[in-house]
């Protein structure tokens, strides 16, 4: 199928190194479209304890081979391959790499692998609208004030997903329960929207929460590109078409498209999927 000609592409919280991260899906989403832009707005990888495969070279008559599992699977590096060659001057596109707090210690060692130039915050224009992209993580001050909590509460929940479709109902009804969660979603969009006055911009765009969504603040509009860690990814364009907010399941192609500028839903395909969101 054509590939459609946007302008940039945002994607967050992908977690490299997770076992919930969808590699699989986010290779989907990077060949559907060709983008001057490619921002990765933080957390590209869950953090530095990265383990690859190890094998004993020389082995006795009957021993097997020790095989450890390493976090790095064969899908995230396909991805980050994929995501380097975009780098290539041939595909005429800039790679930014938003620092997250989960890449910290390590986006300075893997961003000239992958051909990316890291930022703290990027800014660029669009159709006339001063845009800034920023993970997200400081304006979550609860986050910031109870780091070893949410860390653990974070390693508990993704554990629990772990377990597949059947966690899922509890896992849905744990996350929009929580406190923390629902308060972050709130908090990290109103710091922002701030942050997006105080800097002149129109458009500012988080990950972060992992909650994909657009909420208008006087005359900012925030973006939140959701997650690339979930059965359903989510992610932002911007093109020809405005500032969408994609779903995306891999089986059904979009499942849920956001017109951010006019908040209109459609191409809803799959009602199992939809409820999982």
């Amino acid at each position: 199928m054509p590939k459609e000609n946007i302008d940039t592409l945002i994607i967050s919280d992908i977690h490299f190194g997770s076992e919930l991260c969808n590699a699989e899906l986010l290779l989907e989403v990077l060949a559907k479209f060709k983008f001057k832009r490619l921002i990765l707005n933080g957390d590209i990888f869950d953090h530095l304890n990265l383990e690859f495969e190890e094998r004993k070279r020389h082995l006795k008559d009957g021993e097997l081979p020790r095989v450890k599992k390493h976090r790095l699977k064969r899908s995230h590096l396909k991805a980050l391959t994929f995501i380097s060659g975009l780098s290539k001057a041939e595909n005429d596109c800039e790679v930014i790499w938003i620092e997250g707090n989960h890449d910290e210690g390590i986006s300075y060692i893997f961003s000239s692998l992958i051909g990316a130039t890291v930022y703290d915050e990027y800014t660029w224009n669009f159709a006339g609208n001063k845009c800034l992209a920023i993970h997200g993580d400081q304006f979550d001050q609860f986050y910031r004030d109870h780091f070893a909590l949410v860390e653990w509460s974070t390693w508990a929940y993704q554990v629990l997903q772990s377990f597949g479709p059947t966690a899922y109902p509890l896992c849905l009804y744990l996350k929009n329960n929580c406190k923390h969660y629902v308060r972050a979603i709130s908090t990290v969009a109103e710091g922002a929207a701030r942050y997006a006055k105080k800097k002149g911009a129109d458009f500012i765009f988080c990950g972060h929460t992992h909650h994909a969504e657009h909420k208008k603040f006087g005359a900012i509009d925030y973006y939140n590109s959701g997650t690339i860690q979930a059965d359903v990814v989510s992610y932002v364009t911007l093109g020809d078409q405005g500032v969408r907010i994609h779903h995306f399941d891999g089986n059904h192609s979009e499942i849920r498209v956001m017109d951010a500028a006019h908040d209109t839903l459609g191409l809803v395909r799959s009602p199992q999927v939809e409820q999982r969101i």
